[in-house]
């Protein structure tokens, strides 16, 4: 819940900051070794949002894969599964 409650408060700030009083669309990726369940952020961000610049707003959750990069060259590993 409360990751849902930070990203309202962050889509309201990034509103404001555009002149908007409120928010449309969210979109948000999610790496899929974040341990985020996106099924629970849904329905947290749906229970967190009324009465909020984020009221009524669709969250569109896009799943990212891993990427793996090599510290002494920065070079992309493969990813294990």
């Amino acid at each position: 819940y409360s990751i849902a409650r930070t990203l309202i408060e962050r889509a309201a700030e990034e509103a404001r900051r555009h002149g908007a009083t409120s928010v449309a669309m969210v979109r948000l990726a999610i790496g899929r070794q974040a341990g985020l369940e996106t099924d629970l952020l849904r329905t947290a961000f749906e229970l967190a949002s009324p009465r909020t610049a984020c009221a009524g707003a669709r969250l569109e959750i896009r799943d990212v894969e891993p990427r793996w990069n090599c510290r002494a060259c920065d070079a992309e590993l493969p990813s294990a599964g």
